[in-house]
């Protein structure tokens, strides 16, 4: 069900946002005077949030679509 997706796409969302605030923290504390073997894993985190993000984004789009089918179908009646 549509509520179901929104609800999963939700808690991602919730999710992703806690480790990407912890990811900047990261990156503020140990960037700035860390080594390169801690920046590299800063930047592979951030590039698997990223792609997180797109999953997401893609299920957004993919029940905003459905919803919309349905509303077209709705108006037909």
């Amino acid at each position: 069900p549509i509520s179901e997706e929104l609800e999963h796409a939700r808690l991602q969302h919730e999710t992703f946002q806690q480790m990407f605030d912890c990811s900047v923290k990261d990156l503020v504390n140990f960037g700035v005077f860390g080594h390169p073997r801690v920046l590299n894993k800063v930047i592979s985190t951030l590039d698997y949030r990223m792609d997180q993000l797109e999953f997401v984004l893609e299920k957004i789009d993919k029940v905003k679509e459905e919803a919309l089918d349905a509303m077209h179908q709705m108006e037909q009646i």
